[in-house]
């Protein structure tokens, strides 16, 4: 359990604090502020979005990791732990422009494109991990 809460810190952690700081600094440097909000209220706006896409994200993955590695005491290797980082980056990535997505195919569809996407993803990785990892103890 301990690996999994490790790889979720990661996920919440990579995917949060550089979209947000991209955000202060974005709004800070071209002060393009919404007229209704202001500045103090697009950013929180953007961060409570980008929270919540995090949030799915940090509990899909988590619960990948959790039922194919962490619950048969697998190790957390080099390659799960980078594909976890970038993977993560992407997210953030993404989960900063989730307004402009959500209104192009809708809230729930969104919602449930941002839990089904990245559990998949995550699930083919990490099963493939626990398979090589198998092989290669079963050769030794």
């Amino acid at each position: 359990m301990l690996k999994s809460l490790k790889i979720a810190l990661l996920v919440l952690c990579i995917s949060f604090i550089p979209m947000t700081l991209w955000n202060a600094g974005y709004l800070f440097t071209s002060e393009s502020c919404d007229p209704k909000f202001g500045c103090q209220g697009t950013f929180f706006l953007k961060t409570y979005i980008l929270s919540f896409s995090v949030i799915l994200s940090t509990f899909t993955i988590t619960i990948a990791h959790y039922f194919i590695l962490g619950r048969h005491n697998i190790q957390n290797t080099r390659k799960v732990i980078i594909f976890t980082f970038i993977f993560a980056l992407i997210l953030g990535v993404i989960g900063n422009e989730s307004i402009m997505i959500a209104q192009k195919i809708g809230i729930a569809t969104l919602i449930a494109l941002w839990v089904a996407i990245p559990l998949f993803i995550s699930i083919g990785f990490f099963e493939s991990e626990k398979n090589k990892l198998e092989q290669s103890t079963q050769h030794s």
